[in-house]
């Protein structure tokens, strides 16, 4: 009967993991040669958006489309921690982080719980050169 020396058998193992893998990449290499046609690309339609500037001087801006069921209202302040005052550097950060922390007549519970029963979200943030509330 035919028998392998153990070391053998291990060279034998290393050269047909060798002969497996280079197989392997070669098909992967063939089937790159063709990629598929690309498709025609889809039109698209962009919404024109709706501006007002109300009597305060806050400017509006309205985008509707109606094949999609959501809302989504972002204020955006033109003023963050640049204008901070120099003794209280975080003002506008700290500002930002209480509005979601509750009012006189709810909690900050009590808005989060109202909200997420709608399926929305609350967040606020500021950055250097401005403030953001998303709802």
């Amino acid at each position: 009967m035919f028998q392998v020396s153990s070391f053998k058998f291990q060279v034998l193992n290393k050269i047909f993991a060798v002969l497996v893998t280079a197989l392997g990449f070669s098909s992967i290499v063939v089937a790159q040669e063709n990629p598929p046609v690309p498709l025609a690309p889809r039109s698209v339609t962009i919404p024109t958006p709706q501006e007002k500037t109300l009597p305060n001087g806050l400017r509006v801006i309205v985008i509707t489309r109606k094949n999609v069921p959501l809302v989504t209202a972002q204020l955006l302040i033109k003023n963050g921690g640049e204008v901070d005052p120099q003794n209280f550097a975080g003002t506008a950060d700290m500002t930002a982080q209480l509005l979601t922390k509750g009012t006189k007549t709810r909690t900050a519970t009590q808005i989060a719980e109202q909200i997420e029963f709608l399926g929305g979200s609350l967040e606020s943030s500021a950055d250097w050169d401005g403030s953001e509330i998303t709802f």
